[in-house]
């Protein structure tokens, strides 16, 4: 009985000292503390004195820390920014934004990782500037919208090759000018009134009509150093009076 109960008193032993070599303590977590609790963050102000890819390196003091932007930042920092600071002993630290710029003429520079995507859900959206505005893209620039409307004094566009598609076009100028080597049109009716029409051609005019009328309601005219007329079955003048020579 005696050594029954030594037994039973040995393997009590050994199954508590098994179950405190293997009871997770706070050191096999590192992160617990963050988890059971909300972390504590402190905040504080640096100076930008560099970056290095998505990380910053900013002097706090007698201490540079490594710190990554975060996402609600909008403005990219700059080096010599003087930037607000979120501190988290297991979250790291990160820059919340940007408080004075080291150079105040220096531009602004929103910039994310990835797409962007401005929406305003039952609003409008407006762009102000008021001196350039700049749109730059490294692909396509699209536009779809059920109405395209500018309004400016003055439009240039600079173009290897134009293509309009469409219904139809209607353009109301109070002058025109087009220049170009070669100009090539295919329509199946051309319809133009104007009240005055004048044309040179330096060499050739050539015309090929199924049929040709030319109708003048005073006089029409026809000059030329030689003339030629030609038919291959009937020319035909009628008139009140005809000189010829």
């Amino acid at each position: 009985m005696a050594k029954k109960a030594a037994d039973t008193e040995h393997a009590k032993g050994a199954s508590s000292a098994s179950h405190h070599e293997h009871a997770p303590s706070e050191e096999s977590f590192p992160h617990i503390e963050s988890v059971l609790s909300p972390p504590e963050v402190k905040q504080t102000f640096g100076v930008v004195e560099g970056r290095d890819g998505v990380m910053f390196h900013v002097r706090m003091g007698a201490e540079v820390v490594h710190t990554r932007r975060a996402k609600g930042c909008l403005i990219e920092p700059a080096k010599g920014d003087t930037v607000l600071i979120a501190r988290s002993e297991h979250h790291g630290s990160f820059v919340l934004s940007v408080l004075v710029g080291a150079d105040d003429k220096a531009g602004n520079v929103l910039a994310v990782d990835g797409d962007l995507t401005l929406r305003s859900k039952g609003g409008k959206v407006a762009i102000v500037a008021n001196e350039a505005l700049s749109l730059t893209s490294g692909a396509t620039v699209a536009v779809n919208a059920p109405e395209l409307v500018a309004r400016t004094m003055k439009a240039t566009i600079f173009s290897e090759s134009l293509s309009y598609v469409g219904r139809k076009l209607e353009a109301q100028v109070e002058r025109m000018k087009l220049v170009g080597h070669a100009l090539e049109s295919a329509i199946d009716r051309v319809t133009s009134r104007v009240r005055h029409s004048y044309r040179t051609i330096d060499e050739l005019e050539k015309v090929k009509a199924k049929e040709l009328h030319v109708t003048a309601e005073s006089t029409l005219n026809l000059h030329g150093q030689n003339t030629l007329m030609t038919a291959d079955k009937l020319v035909k003048l009628d008139g009140e009076q005809i000189h010829l020579g």
